[in-house]
């Protein structure tokens, strides 16, 4: 039985971190939930609308005495509550976070750098929390697409009405809810972007958008760029937009010349965002109502709000032409809905990604270190694999833990071992190296059998010939 005592709460966590089961994880869950101190834990850490401003909390610093401080004292969740409102923000904050881990005894250490970072490090998350004590966290309504293998298009009878194929934005996913007079944009998560931190957009939500809506969509971020002579705004490759939209989340503005947008593709009444909610309005009916709202510059909407690109389709066959045209211009791919399609939380089998993987032969040359405070320190965070020529280069993950551990204990065994890397697509260089990359890489296999990686050429014509199939 544990106590509502820090150290106690901390060997709850472990407990729990230790189990594999989903339902035993639940049970200890469950059990600990009884405790004041652990749910204030579990808060802190997994709260999606609180941020402490640091990636990570520091390590205690070293040669010094162990701390005899806990977290069952005040003074520490002080230091949280400052952390997450800003006012301890840069040095300070990470002065007064350094003094704190110091301060603190082991477990209570562990269990604050835990909270900073957003991870108790227990493999549970404000999901399982809620399973066991609905309500704890607030949660948001989300309409996944279903991998073609699993969805209704492979059923005889789905193609009868044609479908709508849609471009597969490359930005960040966000809600906007259109409420009275205002509108307030929030992340897949929940986490709320600062009112008037993207103005230009937000008034052209607030004279757009009907009225106790909620719209789903991708935000991208533009820059201003001069060409002959003629301004011209120029779309930010995913990383470095979703960089700039970071930064307006944790309370950064935008530089001059940059402009957000944002690509519509759905719409809701706010009366049916809810948990496993449903509407049942037909796609087609949403997409034509929203695209009447949108009427600005042209039928797509303005420079910053307006409809994802979108073509009616009338079979399998149309679908994956303009699937491979998209990707030609180097897009990420496209997503088809049938016209009936209702909405729902959770996973939609009417709404279909269709997404470019290519499996291409890479060769381990080394160990990119875990990141410390999780449960990557220990081992490593990812295996940096390059083409047989040395031009591309990438960390590659997506492995199990069981397999990281083994690769970990036979490092040398690994080193230079070809694996085979599934990705989506080939990244240019954006560095002075010229080094290429690949886009969302993961580990499919070690290969035994083969001693010689592809090189770069191999991989862009690997990629090449999946498009043009």
């Amino acid at each position: 039985m544990y106590l509502n005592k820090a150290a106690s709460i901390f060997q709850a966590i472990e407990a729990i971190a230790a189990t594999a089961s989903k339902n035993e994880k639940e049970a200890l869950v469950k059990q600990a939930g009884s405790l004041p101190l652990f749910m204030r834990i579990v808060r802190a850490a997994y709260d999606p609308f609180v941020n402490y401003g640091l990636a990570l909390a520091p390590m205690k610093r070293d040669g010094l005495a162990p701390g005899s401080n806990t977290l069952d004292e005040e003074q520490f969740w002080n230091i949280l509550d400052k952390l997450a409102t800003r006012e301890l923000s840069g040095t300070a904050a990470r002065d007064a976070v350094q003094n704190a881990v110091d301060l603190l005894d082991e477990p209570s250490s562990a269990l604050f750098r835990r909270i900073i970072a957003k991870d108790l490090r227990a493999g549970f998350t404000d999901g399982t929390v809620n399973r066991v004590f609905p309500g704890t966290f607030q949660e948001f309504p989300y309409m996944r697409c279903s991998l073609q293998a699993k969805s209704n298009m492979v059923k005889p009878g789905w193609w009868d009405k044609g479908a709508i194929s849609q471009e597969k934005a490359d930005g960040m996913f966000a809600n906007v809810n259109r409420a009275g007079d205002t509108v307030s944009i929030h992340s897949r998560q929940g986490s709320p972007f600062p009112a008037g931190c993207m103005p230009e957009l937000e008034a052209a939500m607030v004279a757009s958008l009907a009225a106790e809506t909620q719209t789903h969509g991708e935000l991208v971020v533009y820059e201003e760029m001069e060409d002959m002579g003629v301004q011209n705004w120029s779309l930010l490759p995913r990383e470095k937009g979703n960089g700039v939209l970071n930064s307006l989340l944790s309370g950064g503005a935008l530089e001059p010349g940059q402009h957000v947008a944002y690509m519509a593709w759905d719409q809701i009444p706010l009366s049916a965002v809810k948990p496993k909610g449903k509407y049942e309005t037909g796609y087609k009916a949403r997409l034509i109502a929203l695209l009447g709202q949108l009427k600005g510059a042209g039928s797509a909407g303005s420079a910053v709000l307006r409809v994802i690109p979108t073509k009616q389709v009338a079979n399998q066959a149309e679908a994956f032409v303009h699937y491979r045209e998209l990707l030609a211009k180097g897009k990420e791919g496209t997503v088809v809905k049938h016209p009936d399609a209702i909405w729902k939380d959770g996973t939609s089998k009417d709404q279909v990604k269709l997404k470019l993987e290519v499996d291409v032969e890479l060769r381990i040359t080394g160990f990119i270190p875990g990141t410390p405070g999780t449960k990557t320190e220990a081992t490593f965070g990812s295996l940096m694999c390059s083409s047989e020529c040395g031009a591309l280069e990438v960390g590659v993950s997506g492995f199990t833990d069981a397999l990281r551990q083994t690769i970990h204990n036979d490092r040398e065994r690994f080193l230079q071992k070809v694996v085979t890397v599934r990705a989506n697509s080939v990244m240019a260089p954006s560095g002075e190296q010229g080094i290429y990359s690949l886009f969302l890489p993961r580990l499919v296999e070690v290969r035994e059998d083969k001693t010689v990686a592809d090189d770069l050429q191999r991989i862009k014509d690997q990629f090449a010939a999946a498009i043009a199939a």
